[in-house]
Formats: structure tokens, sequence, C-alpha cells
């Protein structure tokens, strides 16, 4: 396995504040990207992405998450075991196939990356639409800088 680190945004362009995680791996794939770092637009289709993560040392996940926070507010949960996201009440994820399920599947087909790292920003709406709200447009910078920190730990 290489050094390599992937991006995953996940997320529905269609529902609003939902595609953020798209909308950033897509800025920061505009801006440009280190040696050795990739960055897919992953959708809401993230069983897509299990046939290439065996490529990978790192995922990093970015989604809308609901952590009880205020709009705009981020999260970084570094996952090292089923457990990390088992306490959570419902789904982390807005989606049908979240990240839970995603990871959980990764893992059971022996893909999953040694180091998962999920970055999230909490939704101020969720309806449709392709721009992302007031809050959420102002997080996005935060929400890059954050990304990219990451990026620099590998």
């Amino acid at each position: 396995m290489e050094n390599r680190t992937l991006i995953a945004g996940a997320g529905n362009l269609l529902l609003g504040d939902e595609g953020v995680g798209v909308h950033a791996v897509r800025a920061l794939m505009e801006q440009g990207l280190p040696e050795g770092v990739d960055a897919v637009d992953a959708g809401t289709a993230l069983g897509d992405l299990l046939g290439d993560l065996a490529r990978y040392s790192a995922l990093i996940l970015v989604d809308a998450i609901r952590g009880g926070g205020r709009p705009g507010d981020l999260y970084r949960l570094e996952i090292r075991s089923p457990d990390d996201l088992a306490p959570s009440a419902g789904p982390l994820s807005l989606h049908e196939f979240g990240v839970a399920e995603a990871l959980a599947q990764a893992r059971a087909l022996g893909v999953l990356p040694p180091r998962v790292v999920l970055i999230g920003m909490e939704p101020e709406r969720l309806q449709p639409g392709m721009e992302l709200s007031p809050a959420a447009a102002a997080a996005l910078p935060r929400l890059l800088a954050l990304i990219r920190a990451e990026i620099a730990t590998r």
C-alpha cells in the first residue's frame, strides 16, 4: 500500500447544505492538492468507493453531519474502531447509505485504510437547492483549512 490519502466528499448537491462535502472537495481540487493526495466527489454513493480504498493509507471523509451544534460548526472524528460511530442515536450521515455503513462494509472487505478521519459540518438548510446556506458558505473556508491541516498530518 502506498502512502496516499483519499479525500471523499459526500452529499447530495441538490439538497443545499447536504452537499457540503462535495462543495468542499470541488474547491480543494480547484485549489490544487499536494502530491500523494487524491480527491473524489462521492456524492451519495459512498459504496462506490469500496473498490478503490485498498490503494490508500488514509481516508478523509467530508460530509454534512448533525451533531447538535450550530449551523456551520465543524466536527472532526478519527475513526479507530467500529464503536467510534456506534454511540450516535441516529444515522451520523444524512444519506440512506451513510458513512457508518460504508466504513463497516470497507472493514468487512478488508479494504479500509489504516487511518480514517471524518470531517463534517453542521448543516443549516436541507432543502432543494444547489447553493449552500449563508452559515455553511461562511464556514466553508474553515472547513477547507481543517481538511488541509488533516492532510498535513499524514
